[in-house]
């Protein structure tokens, strides 16, 4: 055990915590209420509870919420064995008894931050009005933060996840109008991925496979996932980026598929969406000027859930697992290098100005990119065509 020299003042244990370490540089000020304070500090964020029943019952909801990589909470008051609450993976704890005494001694990393500033600090007087005007501060520049970011989403629209949407609806109305003979034959009309096929030159399949589906389930799902990550997504990267992006993943899908399908045949948007997704997670990390901070940690979150769900769906009998990968897999790259050259957040102006731009490489490949998907669209109907004559014959 170590031990903290107890503040001074009229004000507890808690509220001289709290007030020294919002007014403690580099610290940032996240939420506060008579109860917690959640604060973001150079040792990571630091979560600030009385050691009451009800509020420790409430820690681990308030850990929910903040989703961070790592959390330390500081417990204040009471005893250690009072509050009965152990701390979940990636949290450190600490409690601060009203004697002074800090547990445990030696707190791991990032715990270490948090005991070192609290040996520094202590016996000082408090000056609220100072308190509160940080917090006042705090509290605007969430809200700037927030403000500066809508701004930049809604200059952004994703008009290519809604042209993709609308062209793979539309191709797969004209599938179920081409089913006349048999669904194998006609998907390989239309140009479903095929190794024997690909290595006698038909090199088109690797792009016209991901436009195509199998069942209403098949596409349902991989547009609903597509529009809900794909429309964030592109908001961040902007269009140029965005396409690239996905053809990218989608073309990494088809290589990896080839290499495993054997003389089978494989169709689907999945290896492009799951490029999307790992874009997330890598922009989530990566994109740190481009993003707020709270937004990399929701996104953080949200892919990691979004990428563990798709891998173990991956794995079931049917589904095309190399694509999957070899989309993620293009996609992370992809990420990494489009992610470098977004504007800083709070740079992002109003209006026309918040479009992110691209340079020039971006927006050539971009458009081989849509010339690519355009002519993979054609041929799909093409075949849907030869199809419908071959029903008639």
């Amino acid at each position: 055990m170590s031990r903290f020299a107890p503040y001074e003042g009229d004000a507890g244990l808690f509220e001289h915590v709290v007030h020294d370490l919002v007014l403690t540089e580099g610290v940032r000020l996240l939420a506060l209420d008579p109860n917690a304070c959640i604060a973001d500090t150079p040792g990571g964020a630091v979560v600030v509870v009385r050691a009451e029943p009800v509020v420790m019952a409430a820690v681990p909801a308030l850990l929910a919420r903040i989703r961070a990589e790592s959390t330390v909470v500081l417990i204040v008051g009471g005893q250690p064995t009072e509050y009965g609450w152990e701390a979940p993976p990636r949290v450190s704890a600490l409690h601060l008894q009203e004697s002074g005494v800090i547990t445990p001694n030696e707190p791991d990393s990032p715990g270490r931050w948090l005991a070192t500033w609290l040996h520094q600090r202590g016996g000082t007087g408090v000056d609220w009005a100072r308190f509160w005007a940080v917090r006042q501060h705090a509290s605007e520049a969430i809200s700037a933060e927030a403000n500066g970011f809508q701004r930049r989403l809604s200059a952004n629209p994703p008009w290519a996840t809604r042209l993709l949407v609308g062209v793979m609806v539309g191709i797969f109305a004209v599938e179920l109008l081409a089913d006349t003979l048999d669904p194998t034959l006609s998907l390989g009309f239309m140009g479903a991925l095929n190794p024997a096929l690909v290595a006698q030159g038909q090199v088109w399949r690797i792009v016209t496979a991901t436009l195509l589906h199998g069942s209403l389930l098949h596409v349902g799902m991989n547009l609903f996932v597509l529009w809900r990550i794909g429309d964030l997504v592109e908001r961040i990267l902007g269009t140029p980026r965005f396409i690239v992006l996905y053809t990218f993943s989608g073309i990494c899908g088809s290589l990896l598929s080839l290499v495993f399908l054997g003389e089978g045949s494989s169709i689907g948007a999945s290896g492009a969406i799951w490029g999307v997704m790992t874009a997330q997670l890598v922009l989530s990390y990566r994109a740190k000027e481009a993003l707020p901070e709270a937004v990399r940690k929701v996104m953080r979150s949200s892919a990691g859930q979004n990428l563990l769900l798709n891998l173990l769906i991956s794995f079931t009998p049917g589904i095309d697992a190399a694509g999957h990968v070899g989309g993620g897999l293009g996609g992370a790259l992809a990420a990494l290098v489009l992610a470098s050259g977004l504007p800083r957040w709070s740079d992002v102006a109003e209006g026309e100005n918040a479009r992110v731009r691209a340079p020039l490489w971006v927006n050539v490949a971009a458009i081989l990119c849509v010339a690519l998907l355009a002519i993979g669209a054609v041929i799909t109907v093409l075949g849907a065509a030869a199809m419908w004559f071959l029903s008639q014959g």
